[in-house]
């Protein structure tokens, strides 16, 4: 992060990833005030049951007015302020709103180091611009999981925050943490401290065996991360997905349930794509996308009438899933409904080992499109 590489004593901290710009604006004002801050020259103001969101932003202008009183330099931090979305109201937000404005458009005074923290500032909004104009804007967005890159960007977060606290990773290690804790940022720093905790401080990285052992997994991500593996018949990653998921699991045979039923749900998608796009004579997920979200409400809803629920999607989501519909033959698909059925008969009635179970199944599927050809 180079947060502290200006010059400036104004600082926007925003975006849609919380958990990114708690750990930017935490460790900026650990900067700028020490460890220890003297309680006269940090003025933190964070909303509560008794603090509004306007109570807060009225408290941090009248402190950017009120100069330190011992001299030297005082710190004001608006931390974690929903205030942002409020922007643009008339009455009072309006009336505290324009008082912000003045203040930084006059200049934050040089005895005020000025943090605004928090979600969704909107960069076409004025106060936005005016700290671009004055100051620094640091914007952090969520991994989104369902465009390519997402765990790079996760693995760097990983990387970064690790670095702060002093430990390091192997790179299989981090691999595990993200595709247990998704794109969740705010999970990142629990899960490193309970890392930390477990393995001590040591020059040497932290294994893969550490992390396995300390950092369960989300279930709701891992499921994600194996449908859209299946969906992509990427073998090898859903091989990965299985062992670090399960091996790591409380109680395989749910999990894998669990697995069958929304890689079965997520099939049926995939079908209903590949049913609308022969309908619509299309081989093209952009065009697909392009004709979906062109339709008037009436065409959806006699669409939707008909059982196709996919023409209610976002047109982006359409196109990333019709991405992984193309990737199988329609009859392909039909036929991966059907193993997924009885792979989940066969781990309600036996005792079969529920990861060989799930491997097997998954190698019936991704591999048959190379057996038919």
């Amino acid at each position: 992060m180079t947060i502290l590489s200006s010059q400036s004593n104004l600082y926007l901290i925003t975006g849609t990833d919380t958990g990114e710009i708690e750990a930017a604006a935490k460790k900026l004002a650990s900067k700028l005030t020490g460890d220890d801050p003297d309680p006269f020259l940090c003025d933190t103001i964070i909303e509560s049951d008794t603090i509004s969101p306007q109570a807060a932003l009225k408290q941090t202008i009248d402190s950017i007015q009120s100069p330190p009183f011992f001299g030297g330099q005082k710190t004001v931090w608006l931390k974690n302020t929903s205030a942002f979305e409020e922007e643009n109201k008339t009455g009072v937000w309006g009336e505290l709103y324009e008082r912000l404005y003045s203040l930084i458009e006059q200049g934050v005074p040089e005895d005020i180091q000025l943090i605004l923290s928090g979600a969704k500032a909107d960069r076409r909004k004025k106060l936005y611009k005016l700290c671009e104009k004055h100051g620094s804007v640091f914007s952090y967005e969520k991994p989104d999981i369902n465009r390519s890159g997402w765990e790079q960007k996760m693995s760097t977060a990983v990387e970064r925050r690790a670095e702060d606290m002093g430990m390091r990773l192997q790179a299989p290690a981090i691999q595990h943490l993200v595709q247990s804790i998704g794109s969740n940022t705010s999970l990142i720093e629990p899960e490193l401290e309970k890392l930390f905790a477990f393995h001590g401080y040591s020059e040497k990285p932290v294994p893969l065996e550490t992390a396995r052992q300390v950092c369960r997994g989300d279930g709701e991500n891992s499921a994600w991360a194996m449908r859209d593996a299946m969906g992509s018949r990427r073998l090898d990653e859903v091989l990965a997905l299985s062992k670090s998921t399960l091996e790591a699991s409380r109680d395989q045979k749910r999990d894998v349930m669990g697995m069958i039923r929304q890689t079965s749900d997520h099939f049926f998608i995939l079908l209903q794509i590949i049913l609308l796009m022969r309908i619509l004579k299309t081989k093209s997920p952009d065009r697909l996308s392009s004709l979906v979200k062109n339709m008037d409400d009436t065409n959806k809803q006699q669409w939707a009438d008909k059982g196709f629920e996919i023409i209610r999607f976002h047109p982006y989501r359409l196109k990333m899933a019709a991405k992984q519909a193309v990737n199988y033959h329609g009859q392909e698909l039909v036929q991966a409904v059907k193993i997924l059925r009885d792979a989940y008969w066969e781990i309600i009635t036996t005792s079969a080992s529920s990861q060989v179970l799930w491997e097997e199944t998954a190698l019936k599927i991704i591999q048959k499109k190379e057996i038919m050809t």
